[in-house]
């Protein structure tokens, strides 16, 4: 399959009468009433999906650990999961746009990226609410099995609408964590910042753009996910080299 067109710069105006987050801390905001947030995004899929689960621009979710097949030479094979959500949510990582609209409550994609850093961005568009969710997991294994290291949740409105309070106590959550959710995985998530578009009761945004960047080292994970022999110190430390 060819390599995705470039995607159109993400938001020709990244938020008109909201507020940026940035950084670990991030932050958050929106005039009531404001402006939307104006995306440039594409109602469709734009990307080189990876693994006998996808088929052009879908896949299926895998129902059993070793169903997503094997990455390519020198990549690792990661599973994108969008919803549970009715409304229309895309993720943008290295130029691709994957897409689940408001029809669907749930969407799966799998793709192979190479070791180093990978910018992520998950957008989501409602009407009188919104619900977003996003989870990453990174494949691994052993010579006798396949593994799947859980590696960045996000919810907020699954069920009900999402609100600034639930974003903020999730923040507070994965900040705690040092950028690993698992571990044993061999990615790490940083720079994790969001902004908000209309948010007419000063509460619940109809209109989110999160930001991450994966952080995917060379080393091959050794241990299962959750193993007690990934203890406090690799929690924070990775290979030296990796």
């Amino acid at each position: 399959m060819p390599a995705p067109a470039p995607v159109r710069r993400l938001f020709a105006a990244a938020l008109l009468g909201g507020a940026c987050g940035g950084g670990q801390g991030g932050a958050q905001g929106g005039a009531p009433g404001g402006a939307a947030v104006k995306t440039e995004l594409p109602l469709r899929t734009e990307a080189m999906l990876a693994g006998p689960l996808c088929k052009g621009a879908a896949c299926q979710c895998r129902e059993d650990d070793d169903a997503a097949g094997s990455p390519s030479a020198g990549h690792k094979r990661f599973e994108l999961r969008l919803g549970p959500s009715d409304d229309p949510l895309w993720v943008t990582v290295d130029g691709m746009v994957l897409y689940k609209s408001g029809e669907r409550p749930d969407a799966c994609f799998y793709v192979d990226l190479r070791p180093g850093e990978h910018p992520v961005t998950l957008v989501g568009k409602g009407k009188d609410g919104l619900s977003a969710a996003l989870s990453v997991a990174e494949q691994g294994g052993a010579e006798d099995a396949t593994w799947w290291y859980r590696t960045f949740d996000f919810q907020c409105g699954t069920p009900g609408e999402c609100d600034l309070e639930t974003i903020e106590a999730w923040k507070r959550e994965v900040s705690a964590l040092g950028g690993k959710q698992d571990p044993c995985g061999s990615t790490k998530v940083k720079g994790i910042g969001w902004e908000t578009g209309r948010m007419p009761d000063r509460t619940h945004p109809d209109e989110i753009e999160l930001r991450l960047t994966l952080e995917v080292y060379k080393f091959v994970p050794a241990n299962p996910p959750g193993s007690d022999e990934c203890d406090a110190k690799s929690r924070a430390t990775l290979p030296a080299g990796s």
